[in-house]
């Protein structure tokens, strides 16, 4: 029995098993575990030392979204989908009991996930889509903790921008209309400076063209 398989065999420790996230470790590759561990230690003010799945912890203010989602940057930076994908689909296993920020932040770290393999997947674009329009949909329950938590004041919410931008390029152009009316509504500001009003301009002005 190799190294890998006595590891599974005994009993989880660290943040993985304070989380209840043992089932998505056992999950994973040897390259994979190796890959989550070498992040670990990668992190901000992290010990070089440090597992994941090591050591008693007693208490943490780690949530389980937060903490897993984290990791889906971690591995686009390096590339490796195929664990970025195994991250995605815990993490939506465990989706509904995380707040509504979290939510939010897990939903953008996916959605930017797939857009960024839009030219070498065939869902990409459609995976990008439907975590965008979940966050935007899920925005009214967000907004005033995420307000809250930044201190007083609403950072930009990407997810609006971002489908104006994919319905555009599609052609879809009523979609990146309604998009951007409801952005408005909300009062939210793009990266642009003519902003939200700016873009349902040109876009109005591309569908009556698209009409004729």
């Amino acid at each position: 029995m190799g190294l890998f398989d006595r590891l599974r065999k005994n009993k989880i420790e660290g943040i993985i098993g304070y989380l209840g996230l043992e089932d998505f470790w056992m999950s994973l590759s040897f390259e994979q575990s190796e890959a989550m561990i070498r992040y670990t230690r990668s992190g901000l003010g992290a010990d070089p030392n440090s597992s994941p799945i090591e050591g008693k912890i007693s208490h943490s203010s780690a949530r389980p979204l937060s903490y897993l989602g984290s990791y889906i940057g971690w591995a686009v930076a390096d590339h490796d989908y195929a664990l970025a994908d195994k991250i995605i689909e815990h993490c939506d296993k465990i989706y509904e009991k995380a707040t509504p920020v979290d939510k939010h932040f897990y939903l953008m770290g996916a959605a930017d996930c797939y857009y960024k393999q839009r030219d070498s997947r065939e869902d990409a674009l459609a995976l990008a889509e439907k975590y965008h329009l979940m966050d935007v949909k899920l925005f009214p329950q967000y907004k005033g903790p995420l307000v809250k938590d930044m201190g007083g004041i609403l950072p930009r919410i990407p997810s609006f921008q971002q489908l104006a931008i994919m319905y555009e390029k599609a052609g879809r152009y009523q979609d990146a209309i309604d998009i951007c009316k409801l952005a408005m509504n909300y009062g939210l500001t793009d990266t642009t400076k003519s902003g939200y009003a700016g873009r349902l301009e040109k876009l109005q002005k591309k569908f009556d063209s698209s009409a004729k």
